[in-house]
């Protein structure tokens, strides 16, 4: 059961260097930890869209633009609270959802 705070932290990354610029789709392996599931897709238009699902909450979907990645791809952490879900990007926090 999924804890009423927490962070998922993890790489994304693809063989291809230039995956997060070119304007190909991925869809990545799913996350799954504690009862909180991640899917993260990067779209054809640039952006990349993660949705986070936890256990008796509604699913929540952030789509942004894939910011400069290094060689081990885009860094992704998403934190909560009762009171809100922050998503993050390679370090720098890009949307906050308040509950």
């Amino acid at each position: 059961m999924a804890r009423p705070e927490g962070t998922v932290s993890f790489w994304l990354g693809r063989d291809q260097g230039d995956w997060w610029t070119d304007d190909k789709g991925y869809n990545f392996p799913e996350i799954h930890a504690e009862g909180v599931h991640v899917a993260a897709t990067k779209h054809p238009d640039g952006t990349i869209e993660l949705a986070l699902a936890r256990p008796s909450h509604d699913v929540l979907v952030f789509r942004h633009p894939v910011p400069t990645c290094g060689p081990r791809g885009l860094m992704v952490a998403i934190t909560w609270t009762p009171k809100e879900t922050i998503l993050y990007l390679n370090g720098q926090a890009i949307e906050t959802r308040l509950a």
